[in-house]
């Protein structure tokens, strides 16, 4: 179902762009957290030449800005452990530094070829952490997932972060 929980006040900025970090929780139920990017100026739709299956863009949001993002850095600890018919990988995110870690993409890949593990299933990806957040992302892959003989390697980078 669907429910309005929050409204969210006219913002003025003078950037292009900015960061909305929602946590909503249900009482006794663990918080579930988005972190969504926004720009100034939404899409502008036509809603003229809407159809019931399309409604075309008449202007799109600019945000570029996210591109030139500040650098930000992450402390990043990982480590791997057997499973059933794999492997896990346990990382731990961390943004020590005053600024947003956009869009961290963590992967792993073979030691040799540097071939990406596929299928791997991560707890979540693609995550972007607020000054001072601190996250805990699992995943899981089968044997198959790396070419025969390698060993698994955790790299992960971001739009603002260097990563290794």
């Amino acid at each position: 179902s669907r429910q309005e929980v929050v409204t969210l006040p006219p913002i003025v900025t003078d950037g292009e762009a900015y960061f909305l970090d929602l946590h909503l929780q249900r009482a006794g139920a663990p918080p579930v957290a988005s972190f969504y990017w926004l720009p100034a100026e939404p899409d502008v739709l036509d809603w003229e030449k809407s159809e019931w299956y399309v409604t075309p863009t008449k202007r799109y949001a600019d945000l570029t800005a996210l591109s030139r993002l500040p650098p930000a850095s992450l402390t990043v600890v990982h480590s791997f452990q057997p499973n059933v018919d794999g492997r896990g990988v346990h990382v731990t995110l961390h943004n020590l530094g005053p600024r947003v870690a956009f869009f961290v993409e963590l992967k792993v890949v073979g030691n040799k070829s540097g071939q990406l593990a596929a299928p791997i299933f991560w707890d979540d990806n693609y995550i972007s952490l607020a000054p001072g957040e601190r996250r805990e992302i699992r995943g899981t892959f089968p044997a198959h997932a790396l070419p025969p003989g390698e060993q698994p390697v955790f790299r992960y980078q971001g739009i603002n972060v260097v990563g290794r």
